[in-house]
């Protein structure tokens, strides 16, 4: 009587446990982004600009990390002729960020860069001197309260 009850119990639970709706865990995407402003013609972090950086660090930090996108812009295009002159700037204020987060630690091949003169959409800011970081991540466990955090 008692290997029948076992056996009657084990073949209940299985059931159950089969015909029990499952959920898949789907780890959240984390990302965040930030503006930077530089002064006309220059393609030099400013400390404020650092500091702006800096305080997303330790958000960045608590992510297993996918990727920084660096969209630069150079300053305005008044004509054709100087169209060339604000993509190199553009390409050298994305270098500029660039080496911030090298010095930081970040690895170089998570880091990308996209520049484009200011007219572009995908560079969105006050001025055309504005780049824009944004960086993607899963939360690592034990960080959701700084994941959540708004730098």
């Amino acid at each position: 009587m008692k290997t029948f009850l076992s056996k009657y119990l084990v073949t209940i639970l299985a059931t159950l446990l089969i015909s029990a709706p499952s959920y898949a865990v789907t780890p959240y995407k984390w990302t965040g982004d930030v503006s930077i402003s530089f002064l006309k013609g220059s393609s030099a972090l400013s400390d404020s600009s650092k500091i702006q950086l800096a305080r997303h660090l330790q958000r960045i930090n608590a992510l297993n990390l996918e990727v920084i996108i660096i969209a630069a812009a150079g300053d305005h295009v008044e004509s054709k002729s100087n169209k060339s002159r604000a993509l190199s700037l553009a390409k050298a204020r994305a270098e500029s960020i660039r080496q911030f987060f090298l010095n930081a630690g970040y690895p170089e091949q998570l880091i990308y860069d996209e520049t484009k003169h200011p007219a572009s959409p995908w560079v969105s800011g006050p001025s055309p001197g504005t780049s824009r970081v944004l960086y993607i991540g899963f939360c690592k466990p034990g960080y959701l309260d700084i994941c959540n955090e708004n730098p």
